[in-house]
Order: C-alpha cells, then structure tokens, then sequence
C-alpha cells in the first residue's frame, strides 16, 4: 500500500506541475499577444514596469529603486510610439542604453496595431548650433559621424580623443579615470562633483576646485559647470577667448548657450542631430558647480626659444599636454623623456590622432599649423607613475639634395622631413645639387641696343640680346619712353599707351606684367625677384585671371 500510495502522490505530483506549467505559458503567452495590439502611446507607469521586466530589459540601478521608474519608462515608451525614428539623448550612458533597448522592443511590435507618428519640426531655444557655413543658428545644423562617439562630459573636459584611452560605453562617464564612483550611485550634486574632482586629480590636473557661483578664471586655467536630475547629468565648457558657454548633449551637435549658468534657468537636452533639431525630454534642476582648474599648457605662439614642462603621470593614468601654436605656422621637435617606457600620441585641435610614438627617449619632428594641439601620454606598464620631461624647440631643416628630371628632392639630414624644389642656377650649375643646365642666363654686363632691347652675358661668355625690363608705372602721362632696370637705357612705350587688359597684349604673368609688342618688358614689383631669379612665366592672357 505504502509504495502504491508514494507512486500515486508523484503522479499527483508531476500532474500538477505540468498544469502550473501550462498555466505559465498560458500567461506569458496572453501576454506577448496583449502587446501583439497594445497602444504604447497610452502605456501607464505601472504597466511599462511589467514590460520591460516582462522582456528581461537590464534597468538602470540609478533608477530601478526610484519612484519615478515607472514615469521615466513609460515615457520612453510613449515617445517610440508616437515616433519610431525618435532619437534619446542621454550623457548617462546606462540611461541611453536602456532607452535604445526599449526603442528597439517597442519597434518590433510597431507592426501589430502601433500607430506610428512624425516628428515635429523644432528650432532651438536655448542654445544655437553651427551650421555648414559657420554661423550659429537654431536649426538646420552641420553634422559630423564622430560627434556620436563622445558626450557632455568628455567634451566639456576636452577628452573626445579618437580614439579613447579608457573602457565606457559612451566616452566618457564620470569615474572613468578615478574609479572614485559612478553616476548612478549619486544620490546628491555634490556626490558627482567630488567624482569628477578626483577624475580631473587622476588626470594629472592641479589647483581643483568647486564653487555655487562662477569664479573668474585666466587663460591658464580650465572652467566647467555641471548639474543633474533623477536620471542623467550634463556638463557646459566656458571658452575665455570668446565669453560664452559651450555644450553637447550625449552623442548630438555642439551647442552655443544662449545664457550664462544660473539656477534661474533650467537645463534641457534640446539638441540637434544629423541636421534635425530635437525637442528636449529631459530637464536638469539640480544646482550648478562651477569647477575651475589649471591647465597642462605650454604656449608655443609666444616665443620660439626652447621651452621645458614635467607633465605627471598617474600610475595606469594618462595626462594630456595642451600645446597653443595659435600664432605660428612652424616646425617643432619635441623630445620625451623618462626613466620608464611612455607611450605617447599626438592629436589635432578636434582630438584626431595623428601619430603614436613609444620609449623612454622619443623624438618628435613635425610641423605645426596655426592651431592647438595635444600630447597624451601615459606609462607603458600601468605601475609606473611620475613626472614625464617634454621640451619643445623649433627645428630648421638641414637639406642634402638630389636631382631629379626637372627639380630636385630635398631630405631633411636630421628628421628625415622631404620636399622638392625648383633648381637655381650660377654658371649653368644648380647651387643646392649641382646638376649642369645648357641653358644661358644672360644675367650680366647688360648694354643697350635700341629703344626696345639690350645685349646680356651669360656666365660662360655667351653673349644674346632681351627686351627691356620697364617698372609698371614708370611711363609719365605724354612720354614714350622710361629706363630699362637692367641697362638704364631708354625703353620706348609707343605712341599708344597699353596695359595687361589691352588687345594687343598676349603676354601676361598672374600678377599682371605684360609683355609689349615691341618686346619691352612691363614688370610689377610682385614679379621682380621671379625675374631676377629666372622662374618668372608668362602665359597667354586667355589661360590666366590677371590680377591688377
């Protein structure tokens, strides 16, 4: 009895099981048919909770013990059903992914009953945004792939290098450098404020520190303000140079502020992406800190001589150089030192990479165009740390040269730097690579012949007849005649007077000398050394836009 009542009560058992089980699927499956033709666009707090929970969407812990889950999800959700192309524009990057996951999920039942809206159109109200002509405007902005790779924060403490240095899902977070914490434990302002002050310490910056009210700051020094809500932050950048607040909503255009930072104003996250100007849907009305600090900077616009800087380097870290060569089109070696292996990269003022060099005793030649750039470097074994040597000097090239079929290449002995130019002739020999030219160049012992020409000696005793060479201008009004600059005869105009625009002119130079019929040269001063030197072309009048 005892075995047939144990085998009786497993198969009661199992039998209920297998009934609950059902029961499950039953459910589950009621459900993903409920959301086969559920309207999105009215989806209540608590029932957007259950979706997302339903389809196992990761919630951000900023957020997943907040009261306000439930409003910020269902939001999302409505703002997909009412626009399936909507984009979200967050700095937190947990937030942008758990808002592009519910995009996603909310799109593919879009073909089961979802009404699908357009966007509304949108101009900007409390910011402007460059345009492709440069000007600053509230819609129709310029639009660049790389503005998707970085957000507020990485911005406004100029960290978009391409590419990154540090792990995050969007370049960058706050706490990326320090691992001092994170968004998403922030319970206060002042919580992220101290995050970002030792993310600036771990960077190799000094002379940090954080305010309620805007400090008044030198050229030397940094500023950033920043403030948050219950689920993102953002950051503005204060540009000295021209007075005015800089920003960049998440993975979405630069934008200018319309106003100086105050808690009288509330922030948004209106942005332009792609050249379409979007509404905001999150507001930041957390108080504002300023935080200022001094910059890693050298200034090579100020002065040519040798300049020396010890950049420090935390241990697993990177610090980054800012080199201001605003004044100056010139070429530079910079020289890196120290006792341990450094990587270090050199990047454009938008935070291009360039070039990478590595060792404890690099050399850098390059050239530098008026503009900013930036050396980042950072120890090759992530327990190394100390102070980094960099100096900076100008470098003039020193050339060897070889010819070639009608110039000749030029190589830089010390950096390797290569180029090409034209021949200069002395006794039919090129004086940088001493190639022979059969060529005369009847530049010596001039004598006059006649009122329109004079004999010239070449180097070699070969003696030819040219044209006079007369200064444009050098005709009184009612002569005919003026002197030759290289016989000091008389050259003859003619009765009638020409310039480069007459008919009879078909010869002219891109600075406008001409050629008269009789031969007589007209030479503008833009085109003396030209001639002298012998590179000087004329071309016929129909193939050039003289300039007068």
């Amino acid at each position: 009895m005892t075995k047939i009542f144990k085998k009786a009560s497993l198969l009661l058992l199992l039998f209920l099981t297998t009934i609950f089980a059902m029961s499950n699927i039953i459910v589950i499956s009621a459900r993903a048919l409920k959301y086969n033709d559920y309207d999105f666009s009215t989806i209540s707090a608590d029932e957007s909770i259950k979706f997302v929970e339903y389809h196992n969407i990761h919630i951000p812990k900023k957020i997943e013990k907040s009261p306000s889950l439930g409003e910020i999800t269902s939001d999302i959700i409505k703002k997909v059903a009412n626009d399936a192309d909507y984009l979200f524009i967050y700095n937190y990057d947990e937030m942008q992914l758990y808002a592009e996951n519910i995009k996603k999920l909310v799109s593919s039942y879009s073909n089961h009953g979802t009404t699908l809206l357009s966007t509304n159109s949108y101009t900007l109200q409390n910011s402007t945004v460059k345009d492709s002509k440069g000007n600053w405007v509230t819609s129709g902005g310029a639009w660049d792939p790389k503005w998707k790779k970085y957000n507020c924060y990485a911005y406004s403490i100029k960290r978009n290098e391409n590419s990154p240095f540090y792990d995050t899902d969007t370049q960058y977070q706050p706490g990326d450098m320090s691992k001092a914490g994170w968004f998403g434990t922030c319970n206060e302002i002042t919580d992220l404020v101290d995050i970002v002050i030792k993310d600036l310490e771990k960077m190799g910056y000094t002379n940090i520190s954080s305010t309620l009210s805007i400090p008044s700051i030198t050229d030397e020094q940094e500023l950033i303000c920043v403030r948050m809500c219950k689920d993102d932050y953002h950051f503005m950048r204060y540009d000295i140079e021209t007075d005015t607040w800089y920003h960049k909503p998440g993975p979405s255009a630069i934008l200018k502020y319309n106003y100086i930072p105050s808690n009288d104003y509330i922030w948004s996250n209106e942005c332009s992406v792609n050249g379409v100007e979007i509404a905001p849907r999150i507001y930041y009305d957390s108080d504002i800190y300023f935080i200022k600090y001094d910059k890693n900077k050298v200034d090579t616009s100020s002065s040519i001589s040798n300049i020396s800087y010890k950049l420090y380097v935390n241990a697993g870290k990177d610090s980054i150089l800012e080199i201001d060569n605003s004044s100056y089109n010139q070429y530079y070696k910079i020289n890196v030192t120290s006792t341990n292996s450094v990587k270090a990269e050199l990047y454009d003022e938008n935070m291009e990479l360039l070039e990478t060099y590595k060792g404890s005793n690099i050399q850098i030649y390059t050239a530098f165009l008026n503009s900013d750039y930036y050396l980042k470097l950072n120890y090759a074994s992530s327990s190394a740390s100390g102070n980094i040597n960099i100096s900076i000097s100008t470098h003039t090239h020193s050339y060897t040269y070889e010819p070639a079929e009608s110039s000749h290449n030029a190589t830089c002995t010390v950096c390797g730097y290569k180029t090409t130019s034209s021949h200069v002739y002395d006794q039919h020999y090129c004086i940088y690579c001493n190639v022979y030219t059969s060529m005369h160049d009847y530049d010596r012992n001039f004598e006059w012949i006649s009122y329109t020409m004079h004999s010239a000696q070449c180097c070699c005793g070969e003696v030819g007849t040219q044209g006079h060479v007369v200064a444009s201008g050098s005709y009184n009004a009612g002569q005919r005649y003026a002197k030759c600059l290289l016989c000091g005869g008389l050259a003859d105009i003619g009765f009638a007077e020409l310039n480069s625009n007459s008919s009879a002119i078909t010869k002219v130079t891109v600075n406008g000398s001409f050629i008269l019929p009789n031969g007589v040269i007209i030479l503008e001063a833009a085109d003396l050394e030209a001639y002298l030197n012998g590179t000087l072309v004329f071309y016929d009048k129909d193939q050039v836009s003289v300039i007068q």
